[in-house]
Protein backbone atom coordinates (compact mmCIF):
# COMPACT_ATOMS: atom_id res chain seq x y z
CA UNK A 1 0.00 0.00 0.00
CA UNK A 2 1.28 3.44 -0.81
CA UNK A 3 2.79 5.16 1.86
CA UNK A 4 2.69 2.30 4.28
CA UNK A 5 6.18 1.52 6.00
CA UNK A 6 7.56 -1.63 5.88
CA UNK A 7 10.39 -3.89 4.24
CA UNK A 8 8.19 -6.23 2.28
CA UNK A 9 9.30 -6.22 -1.07
CA UNK A 10 6.36 -5.08 -2.66
CA UNK A 11 6.51 -2.06 -0.71
CA UNK A 12 9.61 -0.76 -2.13
CA UNK A 13 10.24 0.59 -5.20
CA UNK A 14 13.80 -0.93 -5.45
CA UNK A 15 15.23 -3.82 -3.60
CA UNK A 16 18.39 -4.91 -4.38
CA UNK A 17 18.03 -8.46 -2.93
CA UNK A 18 15.31 -8.90 -5.98
CA UNK A 19 16.28 -9.42 -9.38
CA UNK A 20 14.71 -6.30 -10.77
CA UNK A 21 16.50 -3.49 -11.58
CA UNK A 22 19.74 -4.36 -9.53
CA UNK A 23 22.06 -1.60 -9.10
CA UNK A 24 25.30 -3.64 -10.80
CA UNK A 25 27.52 -0.32 -10.96
CA UNK A 26 27.72 3.13 -9.89
CA UNK A 27 30.30 5.64 -10.37
CA UNK A 28 30.96 9.26 -11.30
CA UNK A 29 32.39 11.36 -13.95
CA UNK A 30 33.67 14.57 -14.54
CA UNK A 31 33.25 16.06 -17.67
CA UNK A 32 34.80 19.51 -19.24
CA UNK A 33 33.52 20.31 -22.68
CA UNK A 34 34.71 23.70 -24.88
CA UNK A 35 32.02 24.73 -27.26
CA UNK A 36 32.18 21.93 -29.98
CA UNK A 37 30.25 18.70 -29.30
CA UNK A 38 32.06 15.60 -27.82
CA UNK A 39 31.24 12.52 -26.02
CA UNK A 40 32.21 11.16 -22.88
CA UNK A 41 32.60 7.09 -22.49
CA UNK A 42 32.90 4.84 -19.27
CA UNK A 43 32.49 1.32 -19.80
CA UNK A 44 29.94 -0.55 -17.94
CA UNK A 45 31.86 -4.33 -17.42
CA UNK A 46 28.35 -6.29 -18.49
CA UNK A 47 28.55 -8.65 -21.46
CA UNK A 48 24.94 -7.52 -22.75
CA UNK A 49 23.86 -3.90 -23.07
CA UNK A 50 22.58 -2.78 -19.98
CA UNK A 51 19.77 -0.13 -19.02
CA UNK A 52 21.30 2.51 -17.53
CA UNK A 53 20.33 5.72 -15.91
CA UNK A 54 22.43 8.95 -15.63
CA UNK A 55 22.17 12.58 -13.82
CA UNK A 56 24.35 15.54 -14.52
CA UNK A 57 25.11 18.46 -12.55
CA UNK A 58 25.80 21.69 -14.16
CA UNK A 59 28.60 23.84 -12.80
CA UNK A 60 25.80 26.20 -11.84
CA UNK A 61 24.65 23.42 -9.07
CA UNK A 62 21.19 22.40 -11.16
CA UNK A 63 20.94 18.61 -11.24
CA UNK A 64 19.05 17.43 -14.43
CA UNK A 65 18.16 14.43 -16.64
CA UNK A 66 19.54 13.48 -20.11
CA UNK A 67 17.97 15.85 -22.65
CA UNK A 68 17.67 19.01 -19.95
CA UNK A 69 19.30 21.77 -20.06
CA UNK A 70 20.89 23.96 -17.05
CA UNK A 71 18.76 26.29 -15.92
CA UNK A 72 20.64 28.98 -16.41
CA UNK A 73 20.66 29.05 -19.78
CA UNK A 74 16.61 29.19 -20.11
CA UNK A 75 15.47 32.00 -22.31
CA UNK A 76 18.55 31.31 -24.60
CA UNK A 77 19.16 30.32 -27.37
CA UNK A 78 22.33 28.98 -26.26
CA UNK A 79 22.40 26.04 -24.23
CA UNK A 80 23.81 23.04 -23.87
CA UNK A 81 21.68 19.45 -23.52
CA UNK A 82 23.05 15.67 -23.38
CA UNK A 83 21.97 12.75 -23.71
CA UNK A 84 23.01 8.70 -22.66
CA UNK A 85 23.87 6.05 -25.24
CA UNK A 86 24.90 2.89 -24.36
CA UNK A 87 26.81 -0.44 -26.60
CA UNK A 88 27.88 -3.73 -25.33
CA UNK A 89 30.88 -1.98 -23.90
CA UNK A 90 30.35 1.49 -22.69
CA UNK A 91 27.99 3.90 -21.60
CA UNK A 92 28.60 6.98 -24.03
CA UNK A 93 27.69 10.61 -22.34
CA UNK A 94 26.48 12.39 -25.72
CA UNK A 95 27.12 16.19 -25.80
CA UNK A 96 25.83 17.21 -28.94
CA UNK A 97 24.69 20.91 -29.19
CA UNK A 98 27.33 22.37 -27.49
CA UNK A 99 27.11 26.09 -28.02
CA UNK A 100 29.63 27.10 -24.71
CA UNK A 101 31.67 25.46 -22.80
CA UNK A 102 31.01 23.83 -19.49
CA UNK A 103 31.29 21.78 -17.15
CA UNK A 104 30.06 19.17 -14.14
CA UNK A 105 29.77 15.96 -13.14
CA UNK A 106 27.89 12.91 -14.04
CA UNK A 107 26.51 10.00 -11.88
CA UNK A 108 25.61 7.29 -13.15
CA UNK A 109 24.06 4.27 -12.20
CA UNK A 110 23.81 0.86 -14.45
CA UNK A 111 21.47 -1.83 -13.80
CA UNK A 112 21.10 -5.51 -14.20
CA UNK A 113 18.45 -6.43 -17.10
CA UNK A 114 15.17 -8.45 -15.06
CA UNK A 115 15.22 -11.57 -15.38
CA UNK A 116 18.54 -11.95 -16.40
Amino acid sequence: MLGTAGTAPNNLIFDSTLNTFKILKTGTVAVTHGTSAGTTSVAHDQSTIPTAYAFFKFASGYTGLPNERDRGTLGSSNFNSWQVEMDDTNLYFVFPNSVTSYSGTIRYYVFEAPGA
